[in-house]
């Protein structure tokens, strides 16, 4: 199992939702962004699950980078979700999938469960191979669990940045640190349908009983 070697940050990314606007702050046109697109949950009378993807958005084609290694660690402040996991990128091709030329499917790779689960840290490294950081190349798939009751809302993710014990990093191909501005994701724990059906029928009682009353 690879697992990652930390180091301090330098360089140009970018963490960010898919959904937001993105705003060109890094001159060196990589984005590494969160594609919270599954991070929805219905409201949970029991406990539900989730999950999310961070990768790498680039224009620096033919010219981007190589990744040796990375670890990214986040944080979630809303007592009823906690991380449960980490994995490789599904959805997003796995940017460090093969070592020495040799298909590595589960690759990775090494993650912790941080306070009880409100943070949660994992990353890979390729240690002497390298892999192209190329646009939509994967790099975490992780997973959560919202407890029974949470109320519906969008709750944040960030990246924890400031936190010398569990370091938060990327590495280019010739050790080089690479600097990035966090920009965190959301969790949405999504009403019961049965929600909106009581509040349309609540206005709807609303508006015939304001009628009436004008009639009279």
């Amino acid at each position: 199992m690879r697992t990652a070697i930390p180091r301090t940050l330098s360089g140009c990314f970018v963490l960010t939702t898919l959904i937001a606007l993105i705003p060109d702050i890094c001159s060196a046109g990589l984005i590494v962004a969160i594609d919270d697109t599954n991070a929805s949950v219905p409201f949970p009378v029991t406990a539900q699950t989730g999950s999310f993807e961070v990768y790498v958005q680039s224009n620096l084609a033919p010219n981007n980078p190589e990744l040796l290694e990375f670890q990214v660690v986040m944080e979630v402040s809303e007592p009823g979700i906690t991380f449960t996991g980490a994995a490789v990128t599904t959805d997003h091709h796995y940017v460090l999938s093969t070592y020495g030329g040799v298909p590595v499917p589960d690759g990775l790779f090494g993650f912790e469960i941080l306070d009880s689960g409100a943070r949660i840290k994992g990353g890979d490294s390729g240690f002497f191979q390298s892999e192209p950081l190329v646009d939509g190349s994967g790099l975490l798939k992780i997973t959560f669990e919202v407890a029974g009751g949470t109320q519906p809302g969008e709750y944040p993710v960030t990246f924890v940045m400031a936190d010398p014990t569990h370091e938060m990093f990327l590495t280019d191909a010739g050790w080089n640190d690479l600097t990035f501005a966090p920009m965190g994701g959301m969790i949405t724990v999504v009403p019961e349908p049965s929600t909106f059906v009581l509040a349309a029928l609540g206005l709807l009682g609303l508006g015939l009983y304001a009628g009436r009353r004008r009639r009279v």
